[in-house]
């Protein structure tokens, strides 16, 4: 197996069956991109990526059930309720008050993929790209997220 080939099958995620990268953001109620993290390729789990967040301050952060069991310092961490397993003797459904709160949590959070769409108008960030330079992707997302503060606040 080449160097290339073998830099290629780390960047490919059997899910999706291409090559992809992960990163985690942060964003601010106002819909500005506080923190942007490191660039993850291939099969990557989000628990894993926030694992090396330190807060110094407290802040209570709506997350989705990606992030269960992270459970960082200083964070109020807000998470949907996850309907429970059906078991063979009963079907177990949310009772109301907590499809009721899972309602207004994806409200609010809603607005977090309105910014990765915005993000995502950069073409390049989410078409195929087989580029393996060194950091030439870090910079992509970089850039877009930068372009979008920028958009933002202008």
């Amino acid at each position: 197996m080449t160097n290339r080939t073998a830099e290629a099958e780390t960047f490919y995620s059997g899910k999706k069956k291409a090559n992809t990268m992960k990163n985690a953001l942060i964003v601010s109620t106002l819909g500005l991109i506080m923190w942007l993290g490191e660039t993850y390729v291939g099969k990557v789990h989000d628990k894993p990526i926030a694992e090396s967040l330190k807060f110094m301050i407290s802040i209570t952060m709506l997350a989705d059930l990606g992030f269960k069991g992270w459970n960082p310092e200083n964070v109020k961490l807000i998470l949907p309720h996850k309907k429970p397993r059906n078991n063979k003797i009963e079907k177990r459904e949310l009772t109301k008050d907590q499809k009721d709160f899972n309602r207004e949590l994806s409200k609010k959070r809603v607005k977090v993929e309105n910014i990765l769409a915005h993000i995502k108008i950069l073409r390049i960030v989410k078409d195929k790209n087989r580029n393996y330079r060194i950091g030439f992707r870090e910079n992509l997302m970089k850039t877009a997220c930068g372009l979008h503060n920028y958009r933002q606040s202008a």
